[in-house]
């Protein structure tokens, strides 16, 4: 998605509405996003629509806009007890008497004294979904003949990844919680992006190519993705 090009509020009703505005070349109609990580509102605005219209726009769906941000998922503050999703299998996290963290059969065995122990278990995924991103990525760059430079995990929220023309890849560790199916297209996404650095209709053929049924995993990654930014270690 494009920069933000500039913040406004729309003041209809009170409290008024603050709207963060992104111009785009890409988009072919005016439409209105609601975060599901900081609850920002975001209007999508084509480069050839008057912002007067893109407004009034927006001030006609102030309404929905507050429903949606009412009805947004809640955080999932994580602890012993909690059901945290792992390659879109759910885990329940129970104490255990050891110092190591443990996957087994849908538990999450965690320190029972260890005070720290969600940022334990974060670092944990952390390194489980660079294990993951970085035997995927060798796969996939291995079918297309492409090398890459390095491989960075992030905790990024405006992006689930991205691949730089110097061939650095970053990842959004969050994306171990998804489906093993999802990951594998968030790798496709940006490998392919050692072929074409844009998002050209051959870009998608070469996505299309590696993985033929990516539509459905990039939908699942618009419907849900939000919710894996609501766990909060």
């Amino acid at each position: 998605m494009d920069n933000t090009e500039k913040l406004y509020s729309i003041t209809v009703g009170f409290p008024g509405v603050q709207i963060f505005v992104k111009k785009s070349q890409r988009a072919k109609r005016v439409s209105l996003r609601v975060s599901g990580v900081d609850g920002n509102v975001f209007l999508i605005v084509p480069v050839h629509v008057k912002m007067k219209d893109a407004e009034k726009f927006a001030c006609d769906k102030v309404e929905w806009i507050r429903k949606q941000i009412v009805n947004k998922i809640e955080k999932v503050l994580v602890k012993h007890g909690t059901v945290l999703p792992i390659g879109g299998v759910p885990h329940t996290i129970i104490a255990g008497g050891g110092k190591k963290i443990i996957l087994k059969e849908g538990t999450i065995i965690a320190p029972l004294k260890e005070k720290s122990f969600n940022l334990r278990l974060k670092a944990f995924l952390i390194e489980l979904a660079r294990q993951r991103f970085c035997e995927r990525t060798d796969y996939y760059t291995k079918l297309i003949e492409k090398k890459y430079s390095r491989i960075t995990i992030r905790d990024t929220k405006s992006r689930w990844g991205s691949c730089s023309v110097a061939g650095n890849i970053s990842y959004s560790w969050r994306l171990v919680l998804a489906p093993k199916s999802v990951l594998d297209y968030l790798v496709v996404h940006e490998v392919s992006h050692l072929v074409e650095m844009n998002h050209s209709i051959n870009f998608w053929k070469q996505v299309e190519a590696l993985m033929p049924n990516y539509k459905e995993f990039r939908f699942w990654l618009k419907q849900n993705g939000e919710r894996l930014h609501s766990y909060q270690f």
